[in-house]
């Protein structure tokens, strides 16, 4: 460890969270601009400079591209002065050059991103405990959410479910918002102004979703690629969603801090500061409209309310036939012998978190489904009616809204039931969860399909240089630094002829032991 005190840490967190938060600001910015056609909210001057060129030349300013080569090197000052001292400045370029050939800064974002997270975490929560991770070179492959076992079982454990809550979620957010920012113009007209900004996001959209994965052995082998698949699909869809229900419960709803010390954090904070943001700004656009008839002012309240309301009523409806089902299975089985269920999607988890008293005929990846649906075809009715008005940046700071509303009531759901007071609702408190398992459930199934669908090339490029030239691969290149470990994997192993062989070499040393401790005879 180069730099190894509490600033370094704190900036690891700062610059975790800096990097989304300005994109963030850049977008609002974007939409807060005037429309092409029928601006009634905005009094624009013609001529005047638009958003996108002044947040051209803000960025111009905080993220050139020489500050961006500046940072690197001063990130990788430390490392180079030593190797320096020690062997030479000749020996110290070629590793510096070795490091940025071989992906390092890609790795050291991760790891920043990550020590940020677990530093605030023990500042706001305390409780931290050291980890044995060692310092040895991974020579074996980390599943991407776990492996098959002898049994046919599935055994879950990944690389997926070890940062999905650390790194994977905020990629996905950050990919979105970018996607977001060139859809609203951001880059048009802009010129190399944006070209420290572009790179910087790359770089920590790459790091935050696929670093793991990058540096994970053996990754990229078509063999076992598909074992991944197989892995993925019966994680979500095996006996009604039993795994990922049992992951997200231990990793994501425990411990129970209770209602108040996560409704304080300052996530939450800037999620309900932009939830305000977005709310005002979107107001001042399209509250002319509440004037033209009924029918436009029932889509204007529509275009800033949450998008929870159909879903709450299928959840609701669930719950209530799941309850129904229990009621009237319970009086039929009385007088049978009482068995355990496996997880369905209507329940609260008991005990080890694996049991419920719900019915399996309604799988939870199917309600995680239909309460998506729900959720879209809620926001698609006011934002199509904006669109078609002509307000292209007003239906995109709608869908903003959509967004943080639902991440806003996400978030006070989990903290609801990661409440102690929780379990005392009994019945009354299974749709809330309900609907959030499926919401959850949602999530984690787009952001992993995002992941396999971007490491799906380097698996078709690995395959065929596996292929063409079994013994060189230069994901090891990257990951050893050489790439010499594919040969090991030719070598036959026969545990039989191992051990005969181990057995007449312990006979062998035992003779020749006996010859020199017994005395020679005259």
């Amino acid at each position: 460890f180069y730099y190894a005190h509490m600033g370094h840490y704190l900036s690891q967190w700062s610059i975790s969270w800096g990097l989304p938060l300005l994109t963030l600001i850049w977008l609002v910015v974007l939409l807060n601009g005037c429309e092409e056609s029928n601006d009634l909210s905005i009094k624009c001057i013609i001529g005047s400079q638009s958003a996108a060129s002044v947040m051209a030349e803000a960025w111009q300013y905080i993220y050139s591209g020489q500050l961006l080569i500046l940072f690197l090197l001063a990130q990788m000052a430390p490392i180079f002065f030593e190797v320096w001292m020690e062997a030479g400045i000749v020996q110290s370029t070629v590793r510096l050059v070795k490091q940025i050939l071989t992906l390092s800064p890609v790795m050291f974002i991760f790891q920043a991103k990550v020590i940020g997270f677990y530093n605030m975490n023990e500042l706001k929560f305390g409780g931290a405990t050291y980890v044995a991770t060692g310092r040895g070179l991974p020579t074996e492959r980390r599943p991407f959410l776990g492996v098959i076992g002898e049994q046919g079982e599935l055994i879950p454990g990944g690389l997926y479910l070890d940062y999905a809550r650390l790194t994977y979620y905020d990629g996905a957010s950050l990919l979105f918002l970018m996607i977001l920012v060139l859809v609203a113009g951001g880059t048009e007209n802009t010129g190399p102004q944006l070209v420290g900004i572009l790179v910087s996001l790359c770089l920590v959209t790459v790091s935050w979703l696929l670093a793991p994965f990058i540096f994970n052995p053996y990754q990229f082998r078509p063999s076992c690629w598909i074992n991944d698949i197989k892995a993925w699909t019966r994680f979500f869809l095996e006996d009604g969603g039993m795994h990922w229900k049992k992951w997200f419960t231990a990793n994501q709803l425990k411990p129970r801090r209770g209602f108040r010390a996560t409704v304080l954090q300052i996530g939450f904070m800037m999620e309900l500061w932009f939830v305000v943001t977005c709310f005002a700004s979107l107001n001042a656009r399209t509250a002319v409209v509440c004037q033209v008839s009924d029918t436009w002012r029932l889509y204007y309240w529509n275009l800033l309310s949450p998008p929870i309301f159909a879903p709450a009523l299928l959840c609701i409806a669930l719950a209530c036939c799941g309850a129904l089902g229990n009621l009237c299975s319970e009086r039929r089985s009385r007088s049978a012998p009482k068995f355990d269920e496996t997880y369905s999607a209507l329940g609260t988890p008991k005990e080890e978190e694996t049991r419920s008293r719900c019915p399996q005929r309604c799988p939870l990846v199917l309600v995680s489904l239909l309460v998506a649906l729900l959720t879209i075809a809620e926001w698609a009715a006011p934002l199509v009616w904006v669109a078609s008005l002509g307000w292209k940046k007003a239906s995109m700071l709608a869908l903003l809204l959509k967004i943080f509303w639902l991440r806003l009531s996400m978030g006070l759901a989990m903290t609801a039931i990661r409440s102690s007071c929780f379990e005392r609702l009994g019945c009354l408190g299974r749709p809330l969860e309900l609907w959030l398992d499926a919401l959850c459930m949602f999530r984690d199934i787009v952001v992993s399909s995002i992941i396999f669908l971007a490491l799906c090339p380097l698996v078709l490029l690995s395959g065929i240089s596996e292929f063409i030239c079994p013994t060189f691969s230069i994901h090891h290149l990257i990951i050893y630094r050489q790439p010499g470990h594919t040969d090991r994997e030719n070598l036959d192993f026969d545990p039989i002829l191992a051990r005969m062989c181990f057995e007449e070499y312990e006979t062998e040393e035992d003779t020749d032991d006996s010859d020199l401790s017994t005395p020679p005879h005259d």
